[in-house]
């Protein structure tokens, strides 16, 4: 694969048309169709048959699950109905506790996300199911952040120089599937892959998916995003395709929404020193930043509760930042269900 040069300009497109669903409210969002009342902030639903490509194409132990890197989108998306913009948006201490499973064949499955305003500035972001037990799936705090275009580009050349490893990206993509997450085309957006003491390089190219007006950030890129954590290789000289093998994100400290992403980006991931951790910056073909997530922590696919007290102390979540998102154990990812498949 070609070396990065500084003359690549960045193509982004992020498609128009493909309106949702229609409910109290037209939307051309993909993922938000409708508002319903609450007293107090705002209330999105969505209704999924699991033939979406952005189920379908992500399947967890046999289950169709949306991807840990929707909810990113979904915020942003809601929080900008809210404050009627179109700007990206800052997050942080965000756990995915249960997944949202939309199978294809049934009836359809509802997410509700909720917007409540904090006297601090953030808004909490709560997602559940929309309908029976409001059980939440994840949790987050978001404030408006304006698209910029200032920030410091990478040196995609210097980044392309220290990560001299090519890593086959069908091998990668085996490595998945023998784990239990299997890639359907739309997000099987990892074409090119290097790899570091470290960090990783991985090109990212947008194959297909849901297009609207309003969807900054396709899910199947920004997952792609996570999958070139697969050509990290430690200090001590194991891979990190192998040490997370069967694991899915559970915890993200904070992430920065700076603009849409283009169909044709890089995705530069680094391992943070101490610990299993993981940053990520997805980056345009000029190396400036459209995403960056920043302590993106995985668990086990099988589930256990972990203690506030154990997510803490691991510094996944700010303790400065905000009350914990819930004071009782945490159960995270998979429900029963997902286990006994």
């Amino acid at each position: 694969w070609a070396e990065p040069l500084p003359e690549h300009t960045s193509q982004s497109n992020v498609g128009t048309g493909g309106a949702g669903e229609t409910g109290s409210r037209t939307a051309s969002h993909p993922f938000l169709h409708r508002t319903t009342p609450v007293l107090r902030g705002h209330r999105f639903e969505s209704n999924f048959t699991g033939h979406e490509a952005v189920l379908a194409d992500h399947v967890v132990q046999g289950r169709a699950l949306l991807p840990g890197v929707a909810y990113l989108e979904i915020a942003r998306a809601a929080l900008c109905r809210v404050h009627e913009m179109s700007d990206g948006a800052s997050l942080r201490n965000l756990v995915w506790m249960r997944p949202f499973i939309a199978d294809a064949g049934i009836d359809g499955a509802g997410l509700a996300v909720t917007l409540t305003p904090r006297a601090d500035g953030w808004t909490d972001c709560s997602f559940s199911q929309a309908a029976g037990v409001a059980e939440i799936l994840c949790e987050a705090q978001i404030r408006p952040m304006t698209l910029a275009r200032d920030f410091i580009s990478a040196d995609l050349r210097a980044i392309f120089g220290r990560c001299g490893r090519e890593v086959s990206v069908e091998d990668v993509y085996a490595g998945f599937s023998g784990s239990g997450v299997s890639y359907g085309p739309s997000f099987r957006t990892l074409t090119a892959l290097r790899g570091g003491i470290d960090e990783a390089l991985g090109l990212l190219e947008r194959r297909s998916g849901p297009r609207g007006e309003e969807l900054l950030l396709d899910p199947g890129v920004l997952d792609g995003a996570l999958q070139a954590a697969a050509g990290i290789e430690g200090a001590d000289g194991r891979d990190w395709q192998s040490l997370s093998e069967g694991r899915l994100p559970f915890a993200l400290a904070e992430a920065q929404l700076l603009s849409p992403l283009p169909d044709r980006c890089w995705s530069w991931v680094r391992r943070v020193s101490g610990s299993d951790t993981l940053d990520v910056d997805v980056l345009d073909e000029e190396g400036r930043p459209c995403v960056r997530l920043r302590g993106l922590a995985f668990r086990p696919m099988r589930a256990r509760r972990v203690k506030k007290q154990e997510i803490e102390d691991r510094q996944l979540i700010r303790k400065d930042a905000a009350r914990p998102p819930s004071a009782l154990a945490w159960l995270i990812l998979p429900d029963r269900e997902t286990e006994e498949t």
